[in-house]
């Protein structure tokens, strides 16, 4: 299910079969549609709960839970983790200071 909101672009994505539930969280941003080989299919629309990712803007309920990244949410601090990782990797040795004449 989770795979949904990554291919709507949204930052969650539920399914139900019970479309009264759904307008009634949903209110006005509710649609009956007819899907071919599918039926009636009622879609709705809501604000995300949580705070919004500084890096992909998606909203998560699990912000910060990296202390060190306060601002990400948990797909993107490992994502931030790895780059600094591999970027500290590749900084070459620094060279010590020459000597004072």
């Amino acid at each position: 299910m989770d795979d949904l909101r990554y291919i709507f672009i949204v930052s969650g994505v539920s399914v139900t079969d019970d479309a009264a539930e759904l307008s009634a969280k949903c209110g006005k941003y509710t649609m009956e549609t007819e899907l071919e080989g599918v039926g009636k299919v009622t879609i709705g629309v809501m604000p995300a709960d949580g705070s919004k990712c500084e890096r992909c803007w998606m909203y998560s309920e699990h912000l910060g839970s990296d202390s060190a990244h306060p601002t990400l949410c948990e797909r993107c601090t490992p994502i931030v983790v790895d780059l600094f990782a591999k970027r500290a990797q590749q900084q070459p040795a620094s060279e010590p200071e020459p000597a004072a004449l």
